[in-house]
């Protein structure tokens, strides 16, 4: 079974092409079980709460998922200048799975002590939090693994996802996942493909950026930024494949079968391929 974590779903209303109908039908193309999904987070979910029941991305989130066939798993987010506890209490109420958090976008370093009382609710809660870190948004040093570390002593019950594995400082990620049992590391768009995928230069614009040759529409940081498949496969095999998860990013990715043949073709188990394309995941939001 298959399932894609970091999943971005947005109103039909406002971005069709962002949809859960467009999601579902990309995950069916490529054969994919289900999927982690998550809302718009604070502060981008303030522009369109109009598209939400009561203006609440969390309880939209929640509701979205029903009535398709496949597993569509809700994690909800919290806007933490906004009573974010009764938020966390009302999104375990409406059955979220887990939550995703992104520092740079909504402001806060992770092993701030402002966030300690929203850490406790959701480890009292056993609830699951993933964490934006690394590159693919602006200051990655504001979300270095290390800070992780930090969170994961304070609160050792607490089920903490550092996704990207902080691209690029993976190492550190690593250090910090093989020691602290209640951290795991997301490995979504940041595993190097370019060994099987060929990719070519995108024209125009301020960084530099690639694309698949045959799919121009599938963009990617340049390549030794990102981690080299032979690297995770020492990685996988020094902590356990049961802790790293594969994710998506939909819809900034629409090409899942790129990043699954890339782990299909490591010098792993196949319970290892199991665990990151989809166990780990499920078991993580208990089910």
């Amino acid at each position: 079974m298959i399932i894609a974590n970091h999943c971005h779903i947005w109103p039909e209303k406002h971005s069709l092409d962002k949809s859960i109908k467009e999601l579902v039908k990309d995950l069916k193309r490529y054969y994919i079980d289900g999927a982690v999904v998550y809302p718009p987070i604070p502060p981008f979910s303030n522009d369109i709460s109009r598209y939400f029941p009561e203006g609440n991305q969390n309880k939209w989130i929640t509701r979205i998922v029903e009535g398709y066939d496949m597993i569509l798993i809700p994690w909800c987010t919290i806007d933490i200048n906004n009573d974010p506890i009764a938020q966390i209490e009302e999104a375990h109420s409406l059955g979220c799975k887990g939550f995703k958090m992104h520092p740079q976008h909504q402001g806060f370093i992770p092993n701030s002590e402002k966030m300690f009382s929203i850490y406790e609710k959701i480890s009292d809660l056993g609830l699951p939090i993933l964490f934006h870190a690394g590159y693919h948004s602006p200051r990655p040093w504001d979300t270095l693994p290390r800070y992780f570390d930090d969170v994961s002593r304070e609160f050792p019950k607490l089920k903490i996802i550092i996704e990207h594995m902080g691209m690029p400082f993976y190492d550190e990620a690593i250090v910090v996942a093989i020691h602290r049992k209640n951290v795991y590391l997301g490995l979504t768009r940041m595993i190097r493909i370019d060994g099987l995928f060929r990719l070519k230069i995108k024209e125009g614009g301020d960084i530099r950026l690639m694309i698949l040759e045959d799919d121009g529409s599938e963009v990617f940081l340049p390549q030794s930024l990102y981690l080299h498949p032979k690297k995770l496969e020492d990685y996988i095999r020094t902590i356990g494949s049961d802790k790293f998860i594969w994710g998506l990013d939909w819809p900034y990715s629409r090409r899942p079968d790129v990043y699954i043949e890339v782990i299909d073709k490591l010098n792993i188990s196949y319970i290892d391929k199991v665990r990151i394309l989809g166990r780990n995941i499920l078991r993580l939001s208990g089910m």
